[in-house]
């Protein structure tokens, strides 16, 4: 057998090895799939009808809508830039939030939306979202301190989605105590007196109570030092006072309620005091 007719007897062979080699390389290259992209890019927005997606709290928080891929064709890569300029600022209001703040997203648009624009917000509390909403504010004790706070502004055009922007995360502060009401009890001579102290709390922070006496005397100088003995219960915010039978005109002293996280509320309490004359 010459080696021609060798070769013609392998061609075939070598035919099929090929095609088989082509295939398991196209095979290869479908499951490896392209990179990753940045959910936060706008720039290959995708048309989706609004009307088939359902809100999925399992998506990163940067993602459009993971179950709008593959809906429609891709927008013009110009348009989808020009839209993303429009929205030019987003932040919330105010830039200080705490449990009984009640936070407005403010938008700054590069130019006015045309007829068939318009805006839509999703909040984000801790890493969550809200349902989306035409609403521009939360309102406040939906939070609590410490939680973390952020929205989303979308820009629709046609009911599609064109364009996102995130503002930055807000931390939910300390909200400090704040003290009510002093309820002074009727002085009618020397005696141990008591009294409660109102405070709140709008993070039901448990409140620690003091007392400070102020060392002024508004007396008459000539007349001995009168014995005033006030304290506090530091827990229920009960006050204790014992007068001697020196009575003075006015004593003064300051309570404090401090929330244990950097909340300290004060209040300065006055007590005069009506002498009746002596027979």
């Amino acid at each position: 057998m010459t080696d021609s007719s060798l070769i013609k007897k392998k061609q075939p062979l070598l035919l099929i090895f090929l095609a088989a080699a082509v295939v398991l390389v196209g095979l290869v290259s479908v499951s490896c799939g392209g990179g990753e992209t940045d959910p936060t890019d706008t720039s290959d927005i995708k048309k989706y009808d609004r009307s088939k997606t359902t809100a999925n709290t399992e998506n990163e928080p940067g993602d459009i809508d993971n179950q709008s891929e593959g809906q429609g064709e891709p927008l013009d890569v110009e348009k989808a830039a020009e839209a993303g300029r429009i929205l030019k600022k987003v932040s919330l209001c105010p830039q200080k939030i705490r449990v009984d703040s009640t936070i407005t997203i403010e938008v700054e648009t590069s130019a006015p939306l045309a007829e068939n624009q318009y805006l839509a917000y999703v909040f984000w509390k801790n890493v969550e979202a809200l349902e989306e909403t035409r609403e521009t504010t939360l309102p406040p004790n939906t939070f609590k301190k410490h939680d973390i706070l952020f929205a989303d502004v979308m820009l629709y055009e046609n009911e599609q989605l064109i364009a996102k922007k995130r503002t930055v995360m807000y931390i939910v502060l300390n909200s400090p105590p704040e003290i009510e009401e002093v309820t002074l009890p009727d002085i009618k001579g020397p005696g141990t007196y008591k009294f409660i102290v109102k405070a709140k709390d709008a993070d039901n922070d448990q409140l620690t109570f003091s007392l400070e006496m102020d060392n002024e005397n508004t007396g008459d100088e000539a007349a001995p030092m009168p014995l005033v003995d006030a304290q506090i219960d530091a827990a229920g915010g009960e006050v204790t006072c014992t007068l001697d039978e020196n009575l003075p005109d006015s004593f003064k002293f300051t309570i404090t309620a401090d929330d244990g996280d950097g909340g300290i509320a004060k209040k300065i309490v006055s007590m005069r005091f009506f002498k009746r004359p002596v027979k």
